[in-house]
């Protein structure tokens, strides 16, 4: 899996940076039937103005064959937003594995289902 973080403001420090790779790589468990073919993109910006504090907002493009998955967060400090996104993505890589289904065992379905009546 290859990751990708970036941040357009230019204000991530290198150590947040490794952080966020640290948790993210822990998604390798859940891809690894897809190899180096699976992407992830991740874009970390900071909303301005905020009156209380930071507010960081990261956007997540995981890129694997067949489909894409999206996901938003926000946090109010970079580790947080580390573990919120790690868990959001979590969620959508095991929601879409579960619904993929081949070709083969649709018809291998319809075909028993047929067969019953």
């Amino acid at each position: 899996m290859n990751i990708k973080i970036t941040s357009p403001q230019g204000n991530l420090l290198t150590s947040e940076r490794e952080d966020l790779e640290k948790k993210l790589t822990r998604l390798e468990k859940l891809t690894r039937h897809y190899g180096d073919k699976a992407d992830l993109e991740v874009v970390i910006k900071k909303i301005l103005p905020q009156e209380t504090g930071e507010v960081f907002s990261a956007e997540a493009k995981f890129m694997i064959p067949g489909k894409d998955l999206y996901c938003r967060v926000r946090a109010k400090s970079i580790n947080t937003l580390g573990d919120k996104l790690k868990d959001k993505l979590r969620s959508l890589i095991v929601s879409q594995k579960g619904t993929k289904i081949t070709h083969w065992r649709r018809m291998t379905r319809i075909f028993k289902r047929r067969r019953r009546f």
